[in-house]
């Protein structure tokens, strides 16, 4: 039980954990500072006056080099057990995530069950960890990890689907948690003008990011104008990573569609 309150420590009040952990770092470093001090009074006083001040058994015993390396060895290993903490609490959120957003928790956890106890499953689960790990313990990529898991835990069959989920599974890491959220929202895109274009049977394939954003955002109630060159760029790279096509409507206005990678991808998602 002490480690999972040290985890919901973690959880509720990071900021205090971090705090409160950079305590216990500056403890362990003071015992290797006043040594560097030490020395570099030594090296700033003739060999006579180090001898009287501080005494020849310092000099033997506690060289620059050893306390520099003693010092980078405090904060590697001060960091890796920050760095353990925060992975164990962001693994414990996200199993919460599905758990409380489950129809059924009880059928929620034995499905998680069988797909952690299984070779393939186990595998896809910790892939999904992986992912999360290059990011903070909260925000949209939680809610779309836990969509992922949920769709990996109910299809069964782990050894069958294993190749599809760890495929759909690596655009989700490629991609960024905001063209997740963005490529999700798809039934929300609205259709949009343009003044000018080209298209081929129907498909436009260049120009249409911007007046897409713009619509986007009016759709969205935002007036960022930074906001709008990062949506610029997220269609961007859903376009070049085809995730979605541009196509002129009968009537004039354009919208985007999710391609076949694109829909397989939203499956993960929703």
């Amino acid at each position: 039980m002490e480690r999972k309150n040290e985890i919901d420590f973690i959880q509720n009040k990071p900021e205090d954990f971090i705090k409160v952990s950079g305590r216990t770092l500056e403890d362990r470093l003071e015992d290797v500072q006043l040594p560097l001090k030490q020395e570099k009074k030594i090296l700033n006083t003739s060999s006579k006056e180090a001898i009287k001040d501080v005494g020849k058994k310092i000099v033997s015993k506690i060289p620059i080099a050893s306390a520099i390396s003693d010092a980078a060895f405090i904060f590697m290993d001060w960091n890796k057990k920050i760095d353990e903490d925060f992975e164990d609490t962001k693994k414990k959120m996200l199993i919460e995530e599905y758990l409380n957003k489950a129809d059924s928790q009880e059928k929620a956890i034995q499905d998680l069950k069988e797909t952690i106890t299984n070779v393939y499953g186990n595998t896809l689960v910790n892939k999904i960890f992986r992912i999360l790990s290059d990011y903070p313990p909260d925000g949209d990529l939680l809610v779309h990890l836990k969509s992922a898991l949920n769709k990996i835990c109910e299809s069964k069959h782990f050894e069958e689907l294993f190749t599809k989920h760890k495929f759909n599974l690596s655009l989700i890491e490629k991609l960024s948690p905001q063209a997740l959220t963005i490529l999700s929202d798809v039934n929300n895109w609205p259709d949009f003008s343009m003044n000018t274009r080209v298209s081929f049977g129907g498909k436009i394939n260049e120009n249409f990011k911007e007046p897409f954003v713009e619509a986007y955002l009016k759709e969205k109630q935002i007036n960022d104008e930074n906001k709008k060159a990062r949506f610029v760029y997220i269609i961007n790279e859903l376009s070049q990573e085809g995730f979605i096509e541009c196509h002129e409507l009968k009537n004039g206005q354009c919208r985007i569609f999710l391609t076949v990678s694109g829909k397989e991808l939203f499956e993960y998602l929703n």
